[in-house]
């Protein structure tokens, strides 16, 4: 009996420990290239950040409806054909997809790279998500585009954006606007990055 106790007790003891290492790999961020098959992911990600950050910037009618078809359209259009410049990175933690980003390489001859795209959904922003991110963003530039900046345009009215890319060392460097899917001219402010060596430096520090 004594040994069949103790067995039982080995045998808890390594179910608890299988059991830790799952659950820790549940909760691990992860960051990765995204394929053709992400693109009903990137789409539903797309959607929620717009309808979130968007609100007073787009149509309630565009935003509950024709957004969703178009943010799908888009990337299954992107992912399917991406430009040879094009570099689009997907993260999650376990099995959850909550954010991407995505950057066009030298895109301009004096601003650089182009960060096309970076989104996190609500509920788990602060988390180093968006900073993993554009730490990938980062590495692929100071490898493939070393000799550009890194630039992108954010809404005059996303004050938490701007402040994201300010603590990671973004300098604001001028305005234009967008003209929206509907129609809608919309103030932007550009913000850059001379030096993407820096960049990758500074979102590689944990508290990034």
């Amino acid at each position: 009996m004594g040994q069949a106790r103790q067995q039982g007790f080995r045998l808890e003891s390594l179910v608890r420990r299988q059991k830790t290492k799952l659950d820790q790999g549940a909760s691990m961020l992860w960051v990765r290239p995204a394929n053709t098959f992400d693109a009903p992911v990137l789409g539903n990600l797309h959607v929620a950040s717009w309808r979130s950050a968007y609100r007073n910037v787009l149509s309630d009618a565009f935003l509950a409806d024709d957004v969703a078809a178009d943010r799908q359209a888009l990337w299954t259009r992107r992912l399917a054909r991406p430009a040879a410049n094009e570099h689009v990175f997907i993260a999650g933690i376990g099995c959850a997809a909550l954010g991407f980003a995505s950057i066009f390489g030298n895109e301009d001859p004096k601003w650089g790279s182009f960060l096309n795209n970076l989104h996190v959904r609500d509920s788990h922003q602060r988390r180093g998500i968006g900073t993993r991110l554009i730490h990938a963003c980062a590495r692929v530039c100071a490898e493939s585009y070393s000799h550009a900046g890194l630039y992108l345009w954010v809404t005059q009215v996303n004050v938490k954006a701007q402040r994201f890319y300010l603590r990671h060392g973004a300098q604001n460097r001028g305005e234009s606007t967008w003209q929206s899917p509907e129609g809608r001219e919309v103030a932007l402010y550009r913000f850059a990055w001379p030096d993407v060596e820096q960049l990758r430096r500074v979102s590689a520090r944990p508290d990034g």
